[in-house]
């Protein structure tokens, strides 16, 4: 599948490494061109401005902070019609909304699921082939055809995915990236902390 990253940070770049090792093609967009380029010779990708990744993507990762999202849908009309996964945190925590409900609301013409808030970013950038478990992937949106297209990239990416629900109920998973947090950080569990959903009967 083709796969537009607005980003280049540390999320973006694992992401990167591991659809392009899965067969996805994938191009970077940045503000700076020259940077999206610097990213893509890293990992065997494309780069490109923002608008560039856009058009190139059938998926959208948003890799950026959720305090630039805002403005995209005036910089960037292409994401109308695009699904977007968006893999934001409000670390301020100033609405009762989820971040994905009000990405929803600002991109009212795509369709928008969440992802990887709480994962750390060492976790997408290790090599899938020496994972030791596929963690589970948490996943939201209001439109169920972009969660199946979202759910396919990432299972070819090394995750198991689980539905949560609606853009409504993402709010579960904003909850959940300060608890990762505290596990990984403050209890010694480090950065290869991930979760992992199973059904005991």
């Amino acid at each position: 599948m083709r796969i537009g990253i607005i980003g280049t940070g540390n999320i973006a770049t694992g992401l990167a490494g591991r659809l392009v090792k899965a067969g996805h093609q994938v191009m970077f967009g940045s503000r700076s061109a020259s940077k999206a380029q610097e990213a893509a010779r890293r990992y065997g990708a494309q780069g490109g401005t923002q608008a560039e990744a856009v058009e190139f993507g059938d998926v959208i990762f948003l890799a950026i902070p959720f305090t630039s999202v805002q403005g995209l849908r005036q910089s960037l009309p292409g994401l109308r019609g695009k699904v977007v996964v968006e893999t934001t945190n409000d670390w301020m925590g100033q609405s009762k909304q989820s971040t994905t409900a009000q990405i929803q609301s600002w991109l009212p013409d795509s369709k928008v699921v969440k992802a990887f808030n709480y994962t750390f970013a060492q976790i997408l950038a290790h090599d899938m082939a020496k994972d030791v478990e596929r963690p589970s992937a948490f996943i939201a949106g209001n439109d169920g055809g972009a969660k199946k297209s979202a759910a396919q990239v990432i299972e070819s990416i090394g995750f198991d995915v689980v539905d949560v629900g609606s853009a409504d109920d993402a709010i579960h998973l904003d909850h959940l990236v300060k608890f990762v947090v505290h596990l990984g950080t403050e209890k010694g569990y480090g950065t290869s902390a991930a979760f992992k959903l199973i059904k005991v009967y």
